[in-house]
């Protein structure tokens, strides 16, 4: 990766944390069936990806999508670790996901358009 692609998906990457920090949680339709507490799960994996420990991250999302396959909330988030690694395609299908499943249109959108940009400029 040359260094206009690395400064530019840091800057993506710096809207994205501005973004996935400054909006609250909204509820989405699978609430009712959630078995965890969404804000420890936050908490943990933002932790997580402070320490650069993304394997962990990504493995506590894996662990809890197996328990609960429909829940949007868990694809966002996988997505967000995923584009912090430039792993843009896999990003683009869980923030798509995670639309499919009715978690926050407009936040899915913001940044399905973000990773298509990362793509864009070439940051793969």
């Amino acid at each position: 990766m040359n260094c206009k692609n690395t400064i530019v998906g840091f800057l993506i990457l710096c809207l994205w944390s501005g973004i996935n920090s400054s909006c609250s949680r909204p509820k989405d339709i699978n609430e009712q069936h959630r078995t965890y507490d969404r804000k420890v799960v936050h908490k943990k994996i933002s932790q997580l990806a402070d320490e650069n420990n993304f394997s962990q991250a990504t493995h506590l999302l894996d662990s809890l999508m197996h328990d609960n396959p429909k829940d949007g909330y868990l694809f966002y988030e996988k997505g967000f670790i995923e584009g912090a690694q430039f792993q843009t395609g896999p990003a683009l299908r869980d923030f798509k996901t995670a639309e499919s499943l009715n978690y926050n249109k407009e936040r899915c959108e913001r940044m399905i358009r973000g990773v298509q940009m990362m793509i864009k400029y070439g940051v793969k």
